[in-house]
């Protein structure tokens, strides 16, 4: 296919005609959910499991685009993955911008990032991995419930996590 023809037939596609504007990414959203499905039906992984995050360079004109000053790649789209240990995607979120709200309520926040990540592999003897942007004793506690069990770095300057240490 020509880069002309291609062009055309970008400019006429549409992905949604849903007007929500409370989601950035009301368009495009069916689709990432019907991947994600689709792929967690065909694939079922080993019993090690990774969450992290990723940077999609992108240069241009976002809501959602972030700028992080200690990466090579400065801007882009920020996704929180779930992958295997090979290497393959089980599910994802974009990242869709900062709501208002403040720091006592941040780690309830990742906790339920984390849990809705992997809700679909909880309860099956899952070993994830996690850096100490996520790690937690609640969520850990939350997780060996549902038979999921973590590794990672403990913070020592999260108030929450000393408290319940000593």
């Amino acid at each position: 296919m020509s880069g002309r023809r291609f062009e055309q037939i970008l400019r006429c596609l549409n992905c949604s005609d849903d007007k929500n504007k409370e989601d950035p990414l009301f368009r495009v959203s069916w689709l990432l959910k019907s991947v994600i499905s689709s792929s967690q039906d065909m694939y079922s992984p080993q019993e090690a499991l990774s969450l992290d995050e990723s940077l999609l360079i992108f240069r241009g004109r976002l809501k959602f685009r972030v700028y992080i000053k200690n990466k090579k790649s400065k801007y882009g789209i920020k996704f929180y993955e779930l992958c295997s240990s090979d290497g393959f995607v089980l599910n994802m979120e974009i990242y869709k911008g900062k709501n208002n709200s403040d720091d006592a309520r941040k780690s309830s926040k990742v906790n339920s990032l984390v849990l809705r990540l992997i809700d679909a592999y909880l309860d099956k003897g899952h070993h994830l991995y996690i850096d100490n942007f996520y790690t937690g004793l609640q969520l850990s506690e939350c997780l060996q419930e549902r038979k999921t069990y973590t590794t990672g770095t403990l913070r020592s300057n999260r108030k929450r996590r000393l408290q319940k240490l000593n």
